[in-house]
């Protein structure tokens, strides 16, 4: 179990995150899956689980991307939040 978490903390994609918000993204994801996986294998909604495979693993990809601002999102999100804190 040591050697998985150390792989997993290693990956760049755990990159500038914390070891607690790393834990808290895999229980989510792990939770989402499985209600997801539940409800199209026995339900077949939103659809089957061949259908849903897809975007599961698209989720899971972007989720554990570390995100990079662009330089106009940089300045919109610096507006928000100074916006806030004179709010």
């Amino acid at each position: 179990m040591r050697k998985l978490l150390n792989v997993v903390l290693t990956s760049p994609e755990t990159a500038g995150r914390t070891e607690r918000e790393i834990y808290q993204r895999i229980t989510a994801l792990g939770s989402m899956c499985m209600s997801v996986c539940y409800s199209s294998i026995l339900e077949g909604k939103p659809d089957n689980i061949d259908a849903m495979k897809p975007v599961l693993y698209d989720i899971i990809r972007r989720s554990l991307k570390v995100e990079k601002l662009k330089k106009s999102h940089e300045k919109k999100f610096i507006f928000v939040l100074l916006f806030a804190k004179l709010w």
